[in-house]
């Protein structure tokens, strides 16, 4: 009997979501910031995704900002193991991650999705 593993939704496999990926934590993991994410990037991190530019961050901005990105992917992650992994060895890598993944969010946001009309003011 053939199992059926549904992809959506799914970092990494599911064509409708941006693909990025870092190398991290022993693995390859995928950022993601769906609008729960900007959410939790925003607790955790004190950055204000919808008005601040992702280059204006510090260290507890970037850890925030790469937990909530990889949420997603890892539901079971903590903030206090994402900090672990990131280092000044890989500190460009992790940022270069984090802007890629927020600026393809941004790109996937303007394509109008089925059946969604646009707001009215």
């Amino acid at each position: 009997m053939h199992e059926h593993h549904s992809v959506a939704g799914v970092p990494g496999q599911d064509p409708t979501l941006p693909d990025v990926s870092l190398l991290i934590g022993g693995k390859e993991r995928h950022l993601v910031f769906d609008f729960n994410a900007i959410c939790v990037a925003e607790k955790v991190s004190g950055v204000n995704l919808l008005k601040a530019a992702v280059s204006e961050i510090n260290a507890t901005n970037i850890r925030g900002l790469l937990y909530a990105a990889l949420l997603r992917d890892d539901p079971k992650l903590t903030l206090d193991e994402v900090g672990s992994w990131s280092s000044f060895k890989n500190l460009a890598n992790v940022h270069t991650a984090i802007t890629t993944a927020w600026f393809a969010s941004i790109d996937e946001q303007k394509d109008e999705q089925p059946g969604e009309a646009p707001a009215q003011a």
